[in-house]
């Protein structure tokens, strides 16, 4: 799936280098909250209309109307990131009552915990009419994102996995912004570590540090642009920095398979053996290991600090290679090792 999605983003221009404008604005993989949202002016977006080949999963050529969001200046650091917004459909701004649009984004506005459900889940290219979870609490059953709860509730978000649901209309947390955007995109990394010092123990430090490693976000800086190894995840986070951080979650994805510096390989997890017992990867690589698993087991490298433990019948588990080596794995529940189910992690060149 990603490769053609790839080949669409080359063809709509949208992963084309980052305006210099935009990088040191967003000091901290969001809009620095002290910049200001320019007042409405004219759109960046100069067409109402693109006729478009295979968007958004049809495989036919037709005409698309656009939105023209009329406080989204050409010159706004979130411009670029906006446009993308639209173009893939992810977005359609402010509508009246009867739905008549109003040509407003809302850079400025926080975005709610309903809305970046809504904008992810459009970004991986999820259909929220095939998910089945029934909604039993009556007033999200009546809201207008019932439907996206009902993903959440099937993929099992960790925000949505509370007896009590969260109130979809409440701002969105930096931290839980994260959680959300490897939830949906089933991009869930083993345990990272942050080097904020303001997110040690944090729900979502692993999910902080995770989009860290991978350049979605970096963190406070001064006004020389110095890092202040703050992060502050328990702050909200406005629409512009919603669409950049969805921006970038993508584009990483992509490229990282356009160059091969991601790989997922299957490994099966039963009758006390793992296929292949040698797994191969290289330096460097984003790796994620997709078990097909019986019974129950862990997935232990001691060397990597890796230990997952297999409860389910499909789990991931996903790491870096960073030193060449070889790595011995187990299976840590008592005599299952002793049994066959152990194996090695070999990184190479």
């Amino acid at each position: 799936m990603w490769k053609s999605l790839f080949c669409f983003l080359i063809l709509i221009g949208m992963l084309s280098t980052v305006p210099a404008h935009a990088v040191w604005m967003a000091l901290d993989g969001f809009q620095d909250q002290s910049t200001s949202v320019p007042s409405a002016v004219s759109s960046s977006s100069t067409a109402a209309s693109v006729t478009s080949t295979g968007f958004a999963g049809s495989a036919s050529s037709r005409k698309t109307v656009i939105p023209v969001f009329t406080d989204i200046p050409g010159d706004a650091w979130f411009a670029h990131y906006v446009d993308f917004m639209i173009e893939w459909k992810i977005v359609e701004g402010y509508k009246e009552p009867d739905g008549t649009p109003k040509n407003l984004f809302g850079p400025a506005d926080p975005v709610t915990v309903a809305q970046f459900l809504k904008m992810a889940l459009r970004a991986a290219k999820k259909d929220e009419k095939t998910c089945l979870t029934e909604i039993v609490d009556e007033d999200m059953r009546s809201h207008w994102a019932s439907a996206f709860v009902a993903c959440a509730l099937d993929g099992r978000f960790r925000l949505f996995s509370d007896e009590t649901l969260p109130d979809p209309d409440r701002p969105l947390l930096r931290g839980e912004t994260l959680g959300m955007l490897h939830d949906v995109f089933e991009d869930r990394s083993s345990e990272f570590f942050s080097p904020f010092t303001d997110t040690e123990g944090h729900a979502y430090e692993s999910d902080i540090a995770y989009a860290n490693f991978r350049g979605i976000i970096s963190g406070d800086a001064d006004a020389r642009r110095d890092p202040l190894w703050t992060f502050r995840p328990d702050d909200g986070l406005n629409r512009a920095e919603a669409a950049k951080i969805i921006y970038e979650q993508v584009r990483s994805l992509l490229l990282a398979l356009e160059s091969g510096e991601a790989v997922t390989i299957d490994v099966s997890s039963k009758n006390h053996a793992f296929v292949p017992k040698t797994i191969r990867v290289k330096k460097g690589q984003l790796v994620t290991l997709r078990f097909k698993n019986t019974g129950v087991h862990t997935f232990t490298v001691p060397s990597l600090l890796i230990n997952k433990l297999l409860l389910e019948s499909k789990e991931e588990v996903s790491f870096v290679a960073e030193k060449i080596g070889t790595y011995p794995f187990q299976c840590a529940v008592q005599g299952h090792k002793e049994k066959g189910m152990e194996g090695v992690i070999v990184i190479g060149e």
